[in-house]
């Protein structure tokens, strides 16, 4: 996760100096790592360790009109979504 967030922002730097936004969603879990902690949209995980990066936003998952919202208001070098698989209860 901390090379994505690093390889997106150095990538969309090269377009504009102001695109190095990262959109992630509510309840998401990135990682430990501060790049990743920054992406976790959860209050429980920042607690100790702020202030986090700069840049970071959050949206509710499946929440199309919120993303796009979200999405109006900076310049985005990354949206991030990390797909989990559930174990099926049989």
């Amino acid at each position: 996760m901390e090379a994505t967030i690093k390889f997106s922002r150095k990538y969309a730097s090269q377009m504009s100096n102001k695109k190095f936004h990262v959109l992630s969603f509510f309840n998401g879990f990135h990682g430990r790592t501060y790049g990743a902690l920054s992406a976790t949209a959860q209050d429980k995980f920042h607690e100790g360790f702020g202030p986090l990066l700069e840049g970071f936003h959050y949206a509710p998952l499946n929440d199309v009109e919120a993303t796009l919202k979200s999405l109006d208001k900076y310049d985005y070098a990354a949206i991030l979504v990390e797909p989990s698989r559930a174990k099926a209860a049989f």
